[in-house]
């Protein structure tokens, strides 16, 4: 990219200096421009090598001031003056506000043509820009190839200025050169703070996909030049484009892997070599000992939670996907779920969900599925909410099934249907009490627990004996009925 420096080497610029401001000669230069009105500011654009005579200000030296802050504002490179034929010498007003504000001014010779010198400044940048653009493609293969972070340490690298990019939530995506501590100072809407040796530029960056915005951090360079317009309109516009490129590619990347996950969730076999050659081209990482987990949403829906988990969780992407009903996410064996668990409470996301056991081969995924799906539907009837592993279910597995029976559930339908009907008719519980009284075994607790006087609760006992045909102290219809009782979730549905 063309310098302020490296125009003054130009023929039609032979002689020319820099008067002030020379600690912005490696200012990028986009384009060059004469200035010839008054409302120069409103034309001018980030990089400009803006040329003048003064002609337009040669009686109103209080002006310079003040233009010379707004062009530092927009991000000229510089402003190249030639005294001489209306202004004798360049104004000093024109030449403290450049020194405050870190615009370099350029004395030009009075053989100077503009014209000329305009023609070189264009066909200099337009032949730099052809390298570029050779760079602009290396970056974006680096971008593919190592992500986002190798970028923004080789474009901090080449603008010699610390750089950074963020999320709208603040999370640091990539950073070179700045303080993590400092970064995490501000969020999107909230004033930057103040960094030693010059002031931080921000600007935003849309993300295409989701509509939020990313933000980029421009600093000073390491002679604590302070962060220019110039740079920061380029390096946002090679970032944008490698983000747009980068998230295509992701994009497409992420619609193979969610096909593959459905596919082999859904009951697609693959054998090992299968697995371990998608694996290795999708980028999923597949751990020696697994388990899978199973989760479903009760408050949101279910798409828009595995978004925000893979939002909030990016390794999601290659572990699970969305199948069905349900979120399917591969575990390895010694990882709690607490984290995801954690992930969806700041969500604001009411849950349920089940793990697996412990499986070392993945021909047997189809296996873990089933069980992670059944620990879920369990956890659904048994807590309502949360995480229940297979492993913990110990009889409940025994009742799921049993409840898969239809014998089973004309038992307890044949069972327990005498005291559902004297409750539908007479707006009662009795139910509840017996579930309790089976729960606690005394009446007495029974009471407490159902905050109910003894002998009322004595007196419900007693209907129950009487509407069932049962003895409650004995000890066979006691594990009849409890059976009865642990299997009734199974047939509610």
């Amino acid at each position: 990219m063309a310098s302020v420096v490296d125009l003054l080497s130009l023929p039609s610029l032979d002689g020319a200096t820099i008067a002030v401001g020379g600690n912005g000669q490696s200012k990028q230069v986009l384009s060059a421009n004469v200035m010839a009105v008054p409302d120069i500011a409103m034309w001018a654009q980030p990089g400009d090598f803006l040329i003048t005579t003064g002609f337009i200000f040669r009686d109103q030296p209080h002006i310079w001031g003040d233009l010379v802050r707004q062009l530092a504002d927009i991000g000229v490179a510089t402003l190249a003056f030639k005294p001489g034929r209306f202004v004798e010498e360049i104004p000093i007003e024109l030449l403290q506000a450049a020194q405050k504000y870190h615009l370099p001014i350029v004395w030009l010779p009075e053989h100077v043509i503009f014209s000329r010198a305009v023609f070189e400044i264009v066909e200099y940048i337009l032949n730099e820009r052809t390298t570029s653009d050779y760079h602009l493609m290396s970056l974006m293969r680096l971008g593919l190839d190592h992500g986002l972070t190798a970028v923004v340490h080789e474009i901090g690298r080449h603008f010699n200025r610390p750089l950074a990019v963020l999320s709208s939530r603040g999370q640091i995506l990539a950073n070179e050169g700045f303080d993590d501590s400092f970064l995490s100072q501000w969020r999107l809407g909230n004033p930057m703070p103040e960094k030693a040796g010059g002031t931080v530029k921000i600007m935003t960056m849309p993300e295409h996909t989701t509509g939020s915005t990313m933000l980029l951090a421009v600093g000073p360079t390491s002679d604590n030049q302070p962060s220019h317009q110039g740079d920061i309109y380029i390096i946002r516009n090679i970032l944008s484009v490698l983000l747009v490129h980068q998230e295509i590619t992701l994009s497409v990347e992420q619609k193979y892997r969610d096909m593959f996950f459905r596919d082999w969730f859904h009951g697609h076999h693959y054998d090992n070599h299968e697995i371990e050659s998608w694996s290795r081209r999708l980028g999923i990482h597949l751990p020696s000992q697994f388990r899978i987990l199973s989760i479903v949403s009760i408050n949101k829906a279910l798409w828009e939670v595995w978004s925000q988990l893979v939002e909030m969780e990016p390794s999601l992407a290659a572990r699970g996907t969305l199948v069905g009903d349900d979120i399917l996410i591969i575990e390895r064996s010694d990882i709690v779920t607490s984290r995801i668990g954690g992930i969806l409470d700041a969500l604001d996301v009411s849950f349920v969900g089940g793990l697996s056991a412990e499986h070392t081969d993945w021909q047997h995924v189809h296996t873990a599925i089933n069980e992670a799906r059944v620990s879920r539907t369990i956890a659904t009837e048994k807590q309502g909410s949360g995480f229940l592993g297979y492993d913990q279910l110990g009889a409940e597995l025994l009742l799921h099934e049993l409840g898969k029976n239809p014998k089973a559930a004309a038992f307890c339908r044949s069972l327990f249907e005498p005291l559902l009907q004297y409750d539908r008719q007479n707006n009662t519980d009795l139910l509840l009490t017996l579930k309790t009284y089976l729960e606690c075994r005394r009446v007495k607790d029974t009471a407490t627990q159902l905050y109910t006087h003894y002998n009322t609760v004595l007196y419900r006992l007693a209907r129950i004996q009487e509407i069932l045909g049962v003895r409650l102290d004995d000890p066979e219809e006691q594990f009849v009925l409890q059976l009865g009782i642990r299997m009734m979730p199974y047939f509610e549905k």
